[in-house]
């Protein structure tokens, strides 16, 4: 553990002391540059330091392109995106370097900027042209999903930059939505509104996608039950004993005997019960709602309560009682009702 602590301890002193000079002779060029960048912000940069940074960027820069040539030709977008990312990376330091130093490396940030506009138009093209393809296949074939598809592909040439190359972005994007819309009829329900679902307009000349029905079901009850019985004991008194002894006096004592009574506590549990089924019908081979069935349950309970033996062994605040409580059943049924319609107001 010391030792490790030694090691750590002698690397940091050892970054700490690092000069351009050595980070660009260790082949570290970005941090060669970086070191500059503050030596710079500081007006401590020597013209050594700044004939340094011109070998280190134009290294970088040289490096970066070679190491992503391949990636850069490959017919995979994803590609191109950690291209593009790489890219702007270096161009990150190399801009502020350059900047600070007022032009110093002009020729360095240019080569890298130029290459990074290039691979970020090749993404943004190749996101626009796949929209495109989709969207006239949406608008030959009438197929919704395609045009879904068709957007997803503009917002990404849009998250890419796309705007400052395409002028009718967003059109395409308006287009595409409007064609990939799956609209729903219904009496019963109205779904919820999203970005691709909708209601159909009272004054469309087109036909749903979708029909929506519900069947709620009936409320069923399902009682249950459970028992416990507990025992009190207490001693009562049944009557006196009198004696008079040799003085005349005369004594009494109470003659107690001991009663039981068996309080049952029974426990009666209701469930309501009911199941409701949303049917969907696809009317024109486009929608993409599905139906589902849900059952939702209600519970409460009350208590009987039943005395046998002798009252009297009863402790106060016990009575018996018996019969399920007034609106009972009725209550359950409303609560199963208002959870099927909270339910259905959320689909």
């Amino acid at each position: 553990m010391k030792y490790t602590y030694l090691f750590l301890l002698l690397s940091l002193l050892l970054g700490a002391c690092t000069t351009p000079k050595k980070a660009y002779e260790s082949g570290n060029h970005s941090k060669a540059i970086s070191l500059i960048i503050k030596k710079l912000k500081k007006n401590e940069a020597t013209k050594a330091d700044l004939n340094i940074l011109s070998k280190a960027s134009n290294e970088l820069v040289k490096t970066t392109l070679a190491k992503n040539d391949k990636k850069s030709r490959s017919p995979k977008v994803k590609n191109w995106i950690k291209v593009s990312e790489e890219y702007y990376e270096v161009l990150e330091n190399v801009g502020e370097a350059n900047q600070k130093s007022k032009g110093h490396i002009t020729s360095s940030y240019d080569k890298i900027c130029s290459a990074k506009k290039e691979v970020d138009f090749k993404i943004i093209d190749y996101f626009y042209e796949e929209g495109i393809v989709l969207l006239d296949k949406a608008a030959n074939t009438g197929l919704k999903k395609a045009a879904r598809q068709a957007h997803v592909e503009f917002e990404n040439c849009v998250k890419y930059g796309g705007k400052n190359e395409y002028n009718d972005l967003e059109d395409m994007l308006e287009e595409s939505h409007e064609r990939g819309i799956v609209y729903f009829t219904s009496w019963d329900i109205r779904p919820n509104t999203t970005f691709w679902v909708k209601p159909l307009p009272r004054d469309a000349d087109y036909e749903a996608d979708c029909d929506v029905t519900v069947d709620k079901g009936f409320v069923n009850f399902m009682p249950s039950s459970s028992s416990t019985t507990k025992t009190y004991y207490e001693d009562v008194q049944t009557g006196s004993n009198t004696e008079t002894d040799t003085a005349g006096i005369v004594t009494t004592t109470p003659i107690y005997t001991e009663v039981s009574a068996q309080v049952t506590i029974t426990t009666r549990t209701l469930t309501a019960s009911s199941t409701t089924n949303i049917y969907v019908r696809d009317l024109s081979g486009h929608c993409t709602l599905r139906g589902e069935s849900f059952t939702i349950d209600e519970v409460d309970e009350y208590e009987e309560v039943t005395i046998t033996g002798d009252l009297r062994a009863v402790p106060s605040g016990v009575s018996a009682k018996s019969g399920e409580p007034t609106f009972f059943r009725s209550g359950l049924e409303d609560d199963v009702q208002d959870e099927v319609n909270r339910r259905i107001d959320g689909w």
